[in-house]
């Protein structure tokens, strides 16, 4: 029995020597102060701008991606439209057939209906005469083609009042990602921002105008005119300008 006693004595002393040792106990720290009412609202301020950025963003990706769809569709209108214009002011009795034209919206306008086709039956008769093809043939692609530039000319003050108002969604959203970052951090900001949205759109709705210009120049009914309103600054740019110079953030949305 002595032995047995002697034999647990010793296996418990080796377990104890092998078991891991065990810190000793600190004293608890002292509790941390709570944050301050302002600070409390300083953050939730902050969360809610991130969500209140995300959600603008995702308003204005949908429309940004809305208009370019659209844009793209005017723009291959357009540029089918030109291509035609090109073909038909190079008939060599394009000139003459020009002046038919613009005489007869004059005549329907100071005489009558009656008195324009009467007159215009007469012209194109000698037209067909002078440069041996068929005028009214001709007289009617050209009065269908001015038809087509009529309809993209309605189309596009609905692109245009739509891109104002995106460059004022575009303008608020990176306002909302800029606040809390450094102005280097800001300042990447807008540029990445100008180069993925801004800079595309801008450059279509320029070519738009050019584009849709550019048939009644080819035909000699208008001269060149610029785009009016484009803008060589972006509108996100302007505006956190402004919110620098005012410190006014509430300003981002108001007066957008």
């Amino acid at each position: 029995m002595t032995r047995l006693y002697m034999f647990c004595f010793v296996a418990l002393t080796a377990l104890s020597a092998c078991a891991p040792p065990v810190p000793p106990q600190q004293r608890p720290d002292s509790v941390l102060a709570p944050p301050s009412p302002e600070a409390l609202a300083a953050v939730m301020r902050q969360a809610e701008l991130k969500v209140e950025a995300k959600k603008q963003g995702e308003e204005f990706r949908d429309r940004w991606s809305r208009w370019n769809t659209k844009a793209k569709e005017l723009h291959a209108f357009l540029e089918a439209i030109n291509q035609e214009s090109t073909l038909v002011a190079n008939h060599p009795g394009w000139s003459d057939m020009a002046q038919i034209l613009k005489s007869s919206a004059s005549i329907r306008h100071l005489e009558s209906e009656a008195s324009a086709a009467r007159k215009r039956t007469v012209a194109l008769t000698q037209w067909s005469q002078k440069w041996k093809a068929n005028g009214g043939e001709i007289y009617e692609k050209s009065r269908l083609l001015f038809k087509r530039i009529a309809v993209a000319e309605f189309i596009f003050p609905e692109i245009e009042k739509d891109y104002k108002e995106i460059n004022a969604l575009y303008a608020a959203w990176m306002l909302l990602e800029s606040i809390g970052l450094s102005e280097k951090g800001a300042d990447s900001a807008l540029k990445l921002g100008d180069a993925l949205f801004y800079e595309p759109i801008r450059k279509m709705r320029s070519e738009l105008f050019t584009l849709l210009k550019k048939s009644l120049i080819i035909l000699g009914f208008t001269e060149e005119e610029k785009p009016q309103g484009s803008m060589t600054t972006s509108p996100a740019k302007l505006a956190y300008k402004i919110l620098q110079y005012t410190g006014e953030a509430s300003w981002r949305l108001k007066n957008l």
